[in-house]
């Protein structure tokens, strides 16, 4: 019997406090292990939930994360403290991080181009983040993430504007005419203002000629006559 009592007063005796759970996961997000971080805590969220530990555990969460180059993890968790703490004076934060991780994903994109498999699942991750980016600076367009947010969306886009001239290209090679002109006609009604502009209107003026589509094609001649100045990305501008 007294035995049986003094069981659970031992264990929670060995029940960390929340403070200590919290410098441990610092020590080993510190230390750069971050599976035991991720794991440390996961306990604070379990045991103290609705604390002010377990909001910044949650935001923890979301560097571990990204030090884990886990885009999927971390938007689950930004997902979930947006849900959970819709006021939070970080929020800002929060969406801004649910941006980085696809944005961190993106990096091996224009070294991936000319594996157009692998460079579709790169380029699906530099949408993403170019959505998430856009909700923060949508929402919060005075956060201090906000001007950061803006200049990677810049480079999404070019990144993206270029995937869509180098499939176009691949569809040119194969003859598939209507395909490349979907992936030019893309560039300039979605990717306005990127470079690869004069790279889709040269695919265009390609493609509706050998549609026999001559006055299409002189329209795309037309413009590309007056934007001389400005070069093509990928594309030679004086191709067959």
């Amino acid at each position: 019997m007294l035995a049986a009592c003094a069981g659970p007063s031992e264990e929670i005796r060995r029940v960390p406090s929340v403070e200590k759970l919290y410098s441990d996961a610092h020590t080993s997000m510190r230390a750069g292990n971050y599976l035991r971080a991720e794991r440390q805590l996961r306990i604070i969220l379990s045991r103290y939930p609705f604390t002010d530990y377990a909001a910044q555990a949650h935001m923890d969460m979301l560097f571990v994360y990204l030090q884990m180059e886990d885009p999927e993890s971390l938007s689950e968790e930004a997902e979930r403290f947006i849900r959970e703490n819709p006021r939070h004076p970080n929020i800002d934060y929060v969406y801004y991080m649910r941006g980085m991780g696809y944005y961190q994903a993106t990096r091996s994109l224009l070294q991936s181009l000319f594996n157009i498999d692998t460079a579709r699942r790169e380029v699906g991750n530099a949408e993403q983040a170019f959505t998430y980016f856009s909700q923060l600076t949508a929402r919060f367009p005075d956060s201090p993430y906000a001007a950061d947010a803006e200049r990677r969306m810049i480079e999404l886009k070019e990144r993206i504007a270029r995937y869509e001239i180098y499939v176009a290209q691949h569809y040119l090679r194969q003859g598939a005419w209507v395909s490349a002109l979907q992936r030019a006609h893309r560039v300039l009604r979605e990717l306005q203002g990127t470079q690869a502009e004069i790279d889709a209107l040269i695919v265009m003026d390609k493609a509706y000629t050998e549609l026999g589509l001559d006055d299409l094609a002189e329209n795309a001649r037309r413009i590309l006559a007056a934007n001389a100045h400005r070069a093509p990305v990928i594309v030679n501008r004086d191709a067959d």
